[in-house]
């Protein structure tokens, strides 16, 4: 989906031990796009994750997201519908679901490194993301 310029997971954390299954307690999906030579902002309305982080066993954390395309929101109707239902954008009829899985997660100074595999229709792109855990005692 070559229109599509910057897709982003934005998931804060917080729990007393991060060796377990986690759904997020605040997360923001938005997304930039072109449209007709002007970048549009946006955002998707219903999303979930499950996330399995352990610190001390990095190789079995996971992360999975998912994005009901059809909840997309730009604040206006009109480029919202030609959005879910054009074939050059989300074409959200036949393909309802945006996903993004974990392939490998590393620690880096400050943060962790995810190696995704993000899904927008058939297209499957690979994307690393800094990400932080946010650890409530």
């Amino acid at each position: 989906m070559k229109r599509i310029l910057i897709f982003v997971f934005c998931v804060s954390i917080f729990g007393k031990s991060l060796a377990q299954t986690w759904q997020p307690v605040t997360a923001d999906v938005g997304f930039t796009a072109k449209m007709f030579g002007a970048s549009v902002e946006g955002k998707f309305k219903k999303f979930g994750a499950v996330i399995k982080f352990d610190p001390s066993n990095l190789a079995a954390s996971t992360i999975i997201a998912y994005v009901d395309a059809s909840t997309i929101d730009t604040d206006n109707t009109l480029r919202d519908k030609h959005l879910r239902e054009k074939s050059d954008f989300f074409e959200v009829a036949k393909y309802p679901k945006i996903t993004m899985k974990s392939t490998k997660i590393e620690k880096s100074e400050n943060s962790y490194v995810g190696y995704f595999d993000l899904t927008v229709k058939s297209i499957t792109k690979n994307l690393k993301v800094h990400f932080y855990i946010h650890n409530q005692r």
